[in-house]
Formats: C-alpha cells, sequence, structure tokens
C-alpha cells in the first residue's frame, strides 16, 4: 500500500523501521509484492477474482497489507476502501451508524495498550460489532465468515484471525476496567432514554457450566426445571427489553444480594430525573424510581428497607391461598408499552404485610397495594406494589411487560450467545460468599425421606381402619386385620420419634455455611471474567441498535414482528462498493431482496441512515445508502 501510495522502497524503511535489505530480499523471494502507483482508476473486483487475490497471498489468507503487517506494530492496518461488486456481507455496513450511536466506540481510547500492534482499537472494536452483528455467538465461529470479504467491509484487508481477537480481548481486559466501562455506557443510555420514565427491571439468568475444570456451585434452573452448575446474570433492562448493564455472580445467594449491593447503589446515582430531597420531604408517597422483579426477590424484610430508601417496588405476591370475588373487578381499557390496545378485569385492595415472628426482633410491616389481574379461565394473578402515585392499569401493564425482558433473554441466547463462555481463562474470586451447607442438603433429604414414609404408612392405617369400619368380618379375619392394624400403628409411631428426632437435629445444623469452611485450603476459582463481561457489552451495544433500526422501520411492515428477521437478512445481503475520492464518498448499493415490500423498507432505511452523514471512523469518507437500482 506504501509503494503503490508514490513512497520509494528507502521512505517505506523509514517509516516501517524494516531494513532496506530486508524489504529487498521479500521481493526478490516473492513473499512481498511492490506494485507501481498507476495513475488510472481502479479495476473493479469481482467476487471470483478477489477469492483468487486472498488465496494467492504468501502471507496468509488476505494478507495484502504485507509491509504494514511485517512492520511488527510500526504501522497499523491502513482504512482503505475501493470499488468492489457483490460484496458478502456488504449489508452490515448498514448497522454502522446505529452502532456508532449506542456507543460501540464511545471510551475506545482508553483500551489503546502501550505495545505495538497491526490492528488500531477501533478496528478490533468494529470487527466485534459486525460479526455479532452477523451471528457469530463465539469467536471461534467467524472462522465460517470470509476473512477477506468481511475485511473489504471494514476497510481492512481482512479481518483479525480468533487468536488475534482472544489476544487481543485478553489485553483489553489487563489495561481496562471492563465493568467500569461498561456501567458508562449505561449511564449514557439511560441519560439518552427518554421513555424511561424511572421504571427498571431486573431479572436473573443462568449460565449453565457444563464443563469439568471449575467447580461452579450449583444452582436451580428454572428453565430446564433442574439443579445444575453455572453462575447468574443479573440483568437490568427497560421496560420493552433494552439492556443497560448485567452483573454477574458466580456465588449462588439469590437475588435480594446482589440487588441492594451492586444494583440498587448504580441506580440511585444514575438514574435520570430523580425527585428532589425537598420533593420527597414534601410528598410522602412520591417515589426516587421503581424496579419491577419476580418472586425470586420476594421478601417483606426488603420490601421495607426500599421504602426507607424511597423505592418503589412491583412485584408477584407469593403464597397466596384466597380468591377475590368476582364483583370486585372492573373492567380497564389502556395502551401498553408498544402502543396497542388492551382490556384487563382488575381489582385492587391495600394489604397489610409483616415479617415473620423471631425470637427478640419485633414484626415489622409494611401497606401495599394489592392489585389482581382476572384472566379468562378464572386465575388471579396477584400484583403488590408500593407505588401509590400510578394508576391501577399502569401497575397492571408495568408488571406484565416484564415478558419483554424474557423475550429478550431469549432472542439474546438464541441470536448473540450471551451465554457463552468467551474465553478459558479462570478467575479467583473472594472466598467469602456462602453457600448451601452440605450436612443441611443431607439432613433435609433425610427429613422428606422419612416423611414421606410416615405419610404411606398413615395411608395404609386409614384404609385398614375404612375396611374393619365397613365391612362384616368373620373372628378369624378380624384378629388378622387387627394385627395388621398394630403393626401399621408400630411403624407410624416408629417414623414419627424418627421425623421428631430428624427435626431437632435438622433445628441445629446451619442452612448456608461461610464457603472457607467447606472449602478452606481450595483456591476459589470461576469461569466468568472480564472478556466475557467485555463480550457481553459489545452485544449489548448490537441489540440496541439492531433494536433503533428497528423502531424505524416496523412503521413501514404490514408484519413488524418479522422486523428482527428482516434485519438478519439485510445483514448477510450482498453490496456494491462505490468509492468516490473527489466528494470523499463511499457508496453502499445494497442488492435487492426477494420481495419488493422489503426493497421499500430497505429504501426507507437507507435514507434515514443518510441524515446521519456518518463518517466512516478512520477514513474522511462518508457512507452513502442506496439500493442498488437507485444509481
Amino acid at each position: 500500500m506504501l509503494y503503490t501510495a508514490g513512497n520509494t522502497v528507502q521512505a517505506i524503511s523509514q517509516q516501517t523501521g524494516i531494513g532496506y535489505s530486508t524489504i529487498k530480499k521479500g521481493v526478490s523471494r516473492g513473499a512481498i509484492k511492490l506494485t507501481l502507483p498507476s495513475p488510472s482508476v481502479p479495476k473493479i473486483s469481482t467476487i471470483s477474482s478477489r477469492s483468487e487475490d486472498d488465496t494467492a497471498e504468501l502471507m496468509g489468507k488476505a494478507c495484502r497489507n504485507v509491509v504494514e503487517r511485517a512492520s511488527k506494530g510500526n504501522s497499523t492496518c491502513p482504512v482503505e476502501f475501493g470499488d468492489h461488486l457483490d460484496l458478502q456481507y456488504g449489508g452490515v455496513l448498514l448497522t454502522l451508524p446505529a452502532l456508532i450511536a449506542n456507543g460501540i466506540l464511545k471510551g475506545a481510547s482508553r483500551f489503546e495498550l502501550p505495545k505495538k500492534v497491526y490492528y488500531t482499537v477501533t478496528q478490533i472494536f468494529l470487527s466485534l460489532a459486525f460479526m455479532v452483528m452477523l451471528r457469530v455467538k463465539q469467536l471461534e465461529q467467524s472462522k465460517m465468515l470470509s476473512c477477506g470479504e468481511l475485511g473489504r467491509c471494514l476497510g481492512m484487508d481482512r479481518t483479525p484471525c480468533v487468536q488475534t481477537l482472544r489476544n487481543r480481548l485478553h489485553d483489553f481486559s489487563n489495561v481496562v476496567d471492563v465493568g467500569q466501562w461498561s456501567l458508562e455506557l449505561s449511564r449514557y443510555w439511560m441519560s439518552e432514554d427518554k421513555d424511561l420514565n424511572g421504571v427498571l427491571y431486573v431479572d436473573g439468568h443462568v449460565n449453565i457450566y457444563y464443563g469439568k475444570s471449575v467447580d461452579m456451585p450449583i444452582r436451580y434452573v428454572s428453565r430446564m426445571r433442574l439443579c445444575l452448575s453455572g453462575s447468574t446474570d443479573y440483568w437490568v433492562n427497560s421496560a420493552i427489553g433494552q439492556p443497560y448493564f448485567v452483573v454477574h455472580k458466580t456465588e449462588n445467594e439469590g437475588m435480594i444480594k446482589p440487588l441492594t449491593n451492586d444494583i440498587i447503589p448504580e441506580l440511585d446515582a444514575n438514574v435520570p430525573n430523580q425527585p428532589s430531597t425537598e420533593e420527597l420531604e414534601q410528598n410522602p408517597l412520591l417515589h426516587r424510581y421503581m424496579i419491577v422483579f419476580d418472586r425470586e426477590a420476594y421478601s417483606v424484610p426488603f420490601f421495607i428497607v426500599l421504602n426507607k430508601k424511597r423505592i418503589a417496588f412491583c412485584t408477584y405476591r407469593k403464597y397466596v391461598k384466597d380468591k377475590w370475588d368476582i364483583s370486585e373487578f372492573k373492567e380497564y381499557k389502556a395502551k401498553d408499552i408498544h402502543g396497542n390496545d388492551v382490556t384487563m378485569m382488575l381489582a385492587e385492595r391495600g394489604t397489610y404485610l409483616t415479617t415473620k415472628k423471631e425470637k427478640d426482633k419485633p414484626v415489622e410491616g409494611i401497606w401495599v397495594r394489592e392489585i389482581r389481574k382476572l384472566g379468562s379461565n378464572g386465575h388471579q394473578t396477584s400484583i403488590i406494589t408500593s407505588n401509590h402515585m400510578l394508576s391501577i392499569t399502569a401497575i397492571g401493564i408495568y408488571m406484565f411487560a416484564r415478558w419483554c425482558q424474557e423475550n429478550y433473554f431469549k432472542y439474546a441466547i438464541e441470536s448473540f450467545g450471551i451465554d457463552y463462555l468467551t474465553s478459558n481463562f479462570k478467575n479467583s474470586i473472594p472466598n467469602t460468599y456462602t453457600i448451601t451447607n452440605p450436612d443441611y442438603l443431607y439432613v433435609n433429604k433425610e427429613h422428606k425421606s422419612i416423611s414421606r414414609k410416615l405419610t404411606k404408612q398413615k395411608q395404609k392405617l386409614a384404609e385398614k381402619v375404612m375396611e374393619i369400619a365397613h365391612q362384616e368380618l368373620s373372628k378369624k379375619r378380624m384378629e388378622k386385620y387387627l394385627s395388621q392394624k398394630a403393626e401399621l400403628l408400630q411403624n407410624v409411631e416408629l417414623y414419627q420419634n424418627e421425623l421428631e428426632a430428624i427435626k431437632r437435629k435438622k433445628k441445629n445444623i446451619p442452612k448456608r455455611i461461610d464457603v472457607r469452611d467447606a472449602k478452606p485450603e481450595n483456591e476459589i476459582l470461576t469461569t466468568i471474567n472480564d472478556q466475557k463481561q467485555l463480550m457481553d457489552t459489545v452485544k449489548m451495544i448490537a441489540y440496541r441498535a439492531e433494536t433503533s433500526m428497528i423502531n424505524h422501520i416496523k412503521q413501514y411492515m404490514s408484519n413488524p414482528e418479522e422486523a428482527r428477521s428482516l434485519m438478519r437478512r439485510i445483514y448477510q445481503t450482498t453490496a456494491d462498493l462505490k468509492l468516490d475520492i473527489q466528494d470523499k464518498r463511499l457508496n453502499v448499493l445494497i442488492h435487492h431482496s426477494n420481495f419488493a415490500a422489503d426493497d421499500d423498507i430497505i429504501r426507507k432505511l437507507c435514507e434515514i441512515l443518510n441524515k446521519t452523514q456518518t463518517v466512516f471512523p478512520g477514513s474522511d469518507l462518508t457512507l452513502l445508502y442506496k439500493l442498488l437500482s437507485d444509481k
């Protein structure tokens, strides 16, 4: 590239730090090709000619920048575009304005490494983002993409290989606090989100660990109804499912602890438009913001703590045994978070929740609003909230909008692989958390076993008593029945004694113990590391970018639910690139789809993206998007 630009071999040697004789030897052996500068217009490449050129490179597949690569970091990868026909993955260039707007390069300068490298930080982040958009769930899957074709979409000779990406992620996690970078992005998203309205959703997602190199704690996986090894990610999302940040936890201590220690302090400091201290003092019913969660965080003491902090909560009520009279329910009509008309049968009461009675502890309580939704099958779903400002319909809509977060989990797992490991690097974590006591588990298992046996014996005894009472038996048969009854009574008494003994034993065994007591000599390791945190953040940016584009096009679609499917097809679409050096413009000509209706939507999307006047990072070229026939 340097020689083509008009530099002499001596000048190239001085710029790159490569010896003059080394370059000469490389040229004589055919390892370095020096192409004379040509005043003519560059030849437009086709997919077959590009394949031949990429394969012919002696340094490696599509390694065209031989001099820059051989400079050992003295020269970085140049951002250079050319004219190309039928470029694979050209459609993914449509995502660039949305990726930049959602912060893919925000704070990227902090990831600069002290050592010399070929790929810049910007090129690494854009490569990762484009790969995620193309549904590369693991770095190894990038091998399935054409490195030369995707590289040309990025203005590079080729995309980084898997090992390079792994090395750079490892380097990034060593020089930067990835968690802090991710939180800064979440603060930026919250400040830009006009529809936040102080309502946030928190839910846990279990990442199952199938390996054997680390002894990960066991936890219950509700989607599989099994107890398996793994870690838990606690996600914070908006009402429409947009992710803000995630807290990774190897310890299995429930949702309340990460909410208290990690999530709420972050929300306290960064949720926008919170009322002032004076406003809170003037209105005792006013709250700072509201968090919505499921029954995992149901705890009356926790509710009391939230209420004292002036944080409203909304969740499902546990231990509901009664049913309200049908006459209490009224029909309400409202619009959900997506603007659709909904009709709900709702009823409301005030409910006083109290803590359990414990020795030397006062019983505390809290007044909440209990709202019930009547289903078509007669089922009553109970919702409790400390938010006294919102209407009954708003509470119902916000609570049932929690499924948007579940939909995000499902889509992010299937499309982005948020539960995949990024590397095999093991992290050491402090042994300050608690685990379920193995002795308690063993005694609890015995308790359940004896309870089952006792229940079975009582059932047999009841059947025998019924037979004696309702049948006319001979003396001999009566003696046999009485003997069997006496034996059953003896078994019941025996199991009852065993059950009482094991209850006393169980009472003296703590349910949870410190992990240092269970594993005093072993180092506590986890597969969760900063590299996964970094990739999860890139995937969040990709999801938010895709959602922002969908929000612009779904109004033109007859079936908005197919918007994400259309976007996935667009990413894989081929495109022509035409370079306009005079106007400093890169024309991206998207090939047509199978349907005219989809072409109209792509045309609308191109018009919207062109208004952003996005300049490709590392160059002075403004991107101009068109359909191929709109030349």
